[in-house]
């Protein structure tokens, strides 16, 4: 009779703890999703980056159709980059001493990352982007319209 009367007790306020704890919780993570476009079309491949004040950074690959998905983000204020940069068939490799330069990345190392598309430098800055947004906990939508 006394363990009822216990798991009557113990039982409903572990349930209470458990769903207090979700909702309210400042440091649950947030998540974001949305579209990446420049003149009029999507931007076909390329990294959203999320930097929090502290300097963390969590990183959303943009998909072929410009979409992009970013997870685990912390809650508040944060500054967005974005790049396409690292798709670019014809960036060339740095030198690092060796005989000759190695020329362009070949197409097969960015097979799947989609379509390179030349976006402003400055959206890689994360000083000069202007992209600013607030994380809340849970999913957050956000498309981000680039211009010149």
């Amino acid at each position: 009779m006394h363990s009822r009367v216990w798991a009557c007790l113990v039982i409903p306020l572990a349930l209470l703890l458990a769903v207090g704890c979700g909702s309210n919780n400042p440091n649950a993570p947030a998540s974001f999703s949305g579209k990446v476009i420049y003149k009029n079309a999507p931007v076909k491949g390329g990294t959203v980056t999320f930097h929090t004040q502290k300097g963390a950074a969590y990183n959303g690959a943009i998909d072929a159709e410009g979409n992009y998905v970013a997870r685990e983000i912390p809650i508040g204020d944060l500054t967005v980059t974005i790049e396409t940069e690292s798709i670019n068939p014809n960036k060339k490799m740095p030198n690092y001493g060796g005989k000759s330069m190695i020329g362009p990345i070949p197409k097969e190392a960015t097979k799947g990352a989609g379509v390179y598309v030349p976006i402003p430098k400055k959206y890689a800055d994360k000083k000069k982007s202007g992209l600013v947004v607030k994380a809340e906990a849970g999913e957050n939508s956000k498309d981000f319209v680039l211009t010149d």
